[in-house]
């Protein structure tokens, strides 16, 4: 059976940084330096933090950052591991359940009774050239 490893999703929103643990669901708020630490560390790797940051960050810190990060994996609210109990539906090979590809977000059927004003959205057509 397919096994899936601990997992994080780090994302910005205006000015505020955050880190989503995919399987305990905790959602950490974090600074930039974090942000740029879980861009290399997995718990495992201090080296190549430190081989990838100490020359524009203090070395001091990174480890700082790191025990902190070490301290929440021990508490499986940083890289927790999946749950024993969770079954993949879709067995070894996940599959595509949706794909939308919207290249111009244009139709040509031109419907009189289409909301987006007969068949042409703000009634022009955009190309993603234009965009």
């Amino acid at each position: 059976m397919l096994e899936l490893k601990p997992m994080i999703h780090k994302f910005r929103m205006k000015d505020n940084y955050y880190c989503l643990d995919v399987n305990s669901g905790i959602i950490h708020v974090i600074d930039e330096l974090i942000d740029k630490v879980l861009d290399i560390y997995d718990g495992t790797n201090r080296d190549a933090v430190h081989a990838a940051l100490d020359s524009s960050q203090d070395p001091v810190e990174l480890n700082e950052i790191m025990d902190e990060l070490d301290e929440l994996i021990a508490a499986e609210q940083l890289f927790a591991p999946m749950s024993t109990e969770f079954k993949l539906v879709v067995g070894e090979k996940p599959i595509v359940k949706a794909l939308c590809l919207n290249i111009a977000h244009d139709c040509n059927l031109a419907c009189k009774y289409c909301f987006a004003s007969q068949g042409r959205l703000r009634r022009c057509k955009t190309r993603i050239d234009e965009l």
